[in-house]
């Protein structure tokens, strides 16, 4: 079976951009795994973050 690959989103911090690849059972950042978007962030940033509203896909109040 191929992963499917497709690229979430695009963002750039202190004109470095970040690249993720969502794959069929995980996400690829810098060429390793990840199970989360959080914890892609948080390679990041170094902080706790959730990664739908850190990549900007989820609006962060409540909905």
């Amino acid at each position: 079976m191929r992963d499917l690959e497709v690229e979430v989103r695009e963002i750039t911090t202190i004109q470095v951009e970040h690249c993720v690849t969502v794959r069929h059972d995980d996400f690829e950042y810098l060429g390793r795994p990840y199970k989360s978007l959080s914890s892609v962030a948080r390679q990041i940033t170094g902080t706790k973050w959730n990664g739908w509203v850190f990549f900007g896909l989820k609006n962060s109040v409540g909905k």
